[in-house]
């Protein structure tokens, strides 16, 4: 095939992904209509144009143990309540690998990485006209997620690659990092979200900080800006200039930072959470190979207590651990080990470059401006990792998305020189992938209420147990 007729064809991929997340983030964050499965579907063609069949067999392992471990615990308690987990768990999967096989170069990084700062743009957009729309800046900007936290760590997570990308990019990108970076920002403060405004103030810390390694003094100009200009964008897009009345819709005067929490104290968020922790840590512990049961986890605790349904833990980790014991547990925590595996791998020397290194565990500027998104997207995914142990994020497929795309674009540099493939890698690598798709659309069509990852009780789904 003709290279330049290649070249389209891979860029084509790339797009239709991209198109992907997006009809996924727009349509309640995944959970409305098949877009789930389109985007997992639309997929694929990047992982053929990328090879990656190429990577490592065990990388494969694990993505396809996401997903077929969830139907094997739908199978073994009987019923396939929940299972749509597996085309989550499995389309994030799916488009990591692709990424990962597809991003061979800085200048694909910067496409892929260009790709989340948009889908972040997006979501920003997605949330503010309607905001602006409804004449009240007390309404929190929850996007398509219609919940905060989730909302703005999407945000967070686009961010950090637009951040990395305006203190160490060049020129138009750099500019278009310092705009995304503003608008997330704006966002971010006006959702309310702790968790995420601290993440934000340290994805910003960490972007100054890469910003005077790449270009000291200009670096640290860029990256103390960052601030100031979210700072300022927060407040012109709640100003007089949109809202012109304010008073009129809710008596009130806007200040997100004022909303962080929602009406919520820390005190009671972090109780609540240490609870459902330790239900977690007990009804896994009940039946450790396969749990409860998917869905499973806030109807077992009606069976012990008078409490309103807590349908979810608030941490992705302990929630497999409840609802599919070590079946389910055991894949995330290999994933969750990867990413640690990962930012050490990342930090380490190249192989075979002759890179001077003023700290050894420390990016030279050359590097980092090199390969801004590399950096910017390794931390977005310790920042999607990180925060998926405080809520219920992968239940929004949107948000599984935006994690498999950083951390396909953060891990593409370790596996792009990797060793030949032969042919019994691309034999056991494609086998795995089709078990993938497999259980990711087992998974779809097998749960009753696909598109409800947070359902009331159903009477009869779980029995509680007597004696």
């Amino acid at each position: 095939m003709n290279v330049r007729i290649l070249r389209v064809v891979e860029i084509g991929a790339l797009l239709l992904a991209l198109l992907g997340v997006a009809l996924v983030a727009r349509n309640s964050a995944g959970l409305a209509g098949p877009w789930l499965l389109v985007a997992l579907l639309a997929t694929v063609p990047l992982y053929v144009a990328g090879r990656g069949w190429r990577l490592p067999w065990w990388l494969h392992a694990v993505a396809a143990a996401l997903p077929a471990s969830l139907v094997l615990v739908a199978l073994a308690h009987g019923h396939g309540d929940g299972a749509a987990r597996a085309t989550r768990y499995g389309y994030g999967a799916l488009l990591a690998l692709a990424v990962i096989g597809w991003a061979r170069t800085p200048r694909r990084r910067l496409a892929a990485g260009l790709g989340v700062v948009a889908l972040t743009a997006d979501q920003y957009v997605t949330a503010w006209f309607p905001w602006w729309g409804g004449q009240d800046p007390t309404k929190l900007m929850w996007g398509s997620f219609y919940w905060h936290n989730q909302f703005a760590i999407y945000l967070v997570i686009g961010a950090a690659v637009a951040a990395v990308l305006a203190v160490a990019g060049r020129r138009v990108f750099a500019l278009l990092g310092f705009l995304v970076t503003f608008l997330a920002g704006a966002g971010v403060v006006a959702s309310g979200s702790r968790a995420s405004f601290a993440l934000f103030a340290l994805v910003l810390l960490l972007a100054a900080l890469v910003g005077v390694a790449a270009n000291r003094w200009g670096g640290l100009l860029r990256g103390l800006a960052l601030p100031v200009g979210v700072a300022l964008t927060a407040m012109f897009m709640t100003s007089a200039v949109f809202f012109p009345d304010p008073g009129a819709a809710s008596g009130d005067e806007y200040s997100g930072v004022d909303r962080l929490g929602n009406g919520v104290s820390a005190e009671s968020s972090i109780s609540d959470r240490l609870t459902w922790w330790g239900d977690a840590l007990r009804l896994g512990a009940s039946s450790p190979l396969v749990g409860v049961g998917l869905q499973a986890f806030g109807r077992a605790l009606q069976c012990e207590r008078d409490v309103t349904l807590a349908s979810h833990p608030h941490n992705e980790y302990l929630l497999a651990w409840a609802e599919g014991g070590a079946l389910a547990a055991v894949p995330l925590l290999a994933m969750l080990v990867g990413v640690v595996w990962l930012v050490v791998r990342s930090m380490r020397r190249p192989r075979g470059i002759d890179v001077e290194r003023r700290v050894p565990w420390v990016p030279s500027g050359a590097e980092l401006r090199a390969d801004p998104v590399r950096w910017g997207a390794l931390i977005g995914l310790v920042v999607a990792a990180g925060h998926a142990a405080f809520d219920f994020d992968w239940a929004y497929p949107a948000l599984l998305a935006m994690a498999g795309l950083v951390g396909g674009i953060a891990a593409a540099p370790v596996f792009a020189s990797g060793p030949a493939s032969s042919p019994v890698r691309r034999v056991v690598n494609l086998v795995l992938v089709a078990l993938l798709l497999a259980a990711a659309v087992t998974g779809y069509l097998v749960d009753p209420l696909p598109n409800e990852v947070l359902r009331p009780l159903i009477p009869g789904m779980y029995t509680c147990p007597t004696g």
